[in-house]
């Protein structure tokens, strides 16, 4: 018997939706008496998308997960145990004034890593506290420097949406709504980004991340090698780069060196 439910909120995206779903599942194995509700909402032209939602009813215990697609009439709002919070997407912080309006703790899910997390809340700050316009590093070669990055990143990465006068304000809010929730459970381990992490200690991190992910892999973390990084992708994931296979091929030889020389003997299979 469920006493406690959790109600996850996801953004419609692969990416945060599989994040999400899969913590879901971690949540309900380690505590036997609680239950959860995924509410999704359906992208009517993703097929891929569409697919794994259908999915989900026989993938999962339907008696300690359901999923509720939205838009649905008539939903069945009995809840299996006294509701303990709801859980949301990073990008569904808005959520956050219901939750307070009803008197349930809310939480942010941070599908992407610590870093990220980090740098969005930094760039928050900037932009709010010091009245710094973001949008002004755009082509820029500076180096910035966030607390939770071990060396200087250059403005070249920074994701287009916060380069862009029109969506950079709507962004960093998430940012700043994230300071007002309950906690925020992010998608990574102390292992993986022990500096990010650790940059935390006190306080109460998709698509358009791809240079960003980039350099923290190659960079940052050292586990990637820079085939190109100093592209520019918009919102809607356009770019006028092309890879060829031969610069493809010499990043993927150039990694197996690098994993080779460190000694990691899984590379040589």
């Amino acid at each position: 018997m469920a006493y406690g439910e959790l109600v996850f909120i996801p953004t419609p995206g692969m990416g945060h939706l599989v994040s999400m779903v899969e913590m879901a599942k971690l949540l309900v194995h380690h505590d036997p008496q609680l239950s959860e509700t995924v509410l999704i909402i359906k992208f009517l032209l993703d097929s891929d998308f569409n697919s794994y939602t259908n999915s989900l009813a026989t993938s999962v215990d339907a008696a300690r997960i359901r999923f509720v697609h939205l838009p649905r009439v008539n939903i069945d709002t009995d809840l299996r145990g006294r509701l303990v919070g709801i859980i949301l997407d990073m990008f569904c912080t808005t959520v956050t004034e219901l939750a307070d309006e009803v008197g349930v703790p809310s939480y942010v899910f941070f599908t992407s890593s610590a870093a990220f997390l980090g740098l969005m809340l930094h760039l928050q700050l900037l932009q709010d506290k010091q009245r710094l316009d973001i949008t002004e590093f755009k082509d820029s070669a500076t180096e910035l420097d966030f607390p939770s990055f071990e060396k200087p990143l250059p403005a070249k990465v920074l994701c287009s949406v916060v380069l862009m006068k029109k969506s950079v304000r709507t962004f960093l809010e998430h940012a700043k709504m994230m300071r007002g929730t309950g906690g925020n459970v992010i998608n990574t381990f102390d292992e993986l980004e022990p500096h990010a992490v650790a940059s935390f200690a006190g306080l109460r991190p998709p698509a358009v991340k791809q240079q960003f992910n980039a350099f923290e892999l190659v960079v940052e973390l050292g586990l990637m090698v820079e085939i190109k990084m100093d592209y520019r992708v918009n919102f809607q994931m356009e770019s006028d780069v092309i890879m060829t296979a031969d610069e493809i091929g010499h990043g993927i030889q150039k990694l197996m060196g690098k994993l080779v020389a460190r000694g990691d003997r899984k590379c040589r299979r």
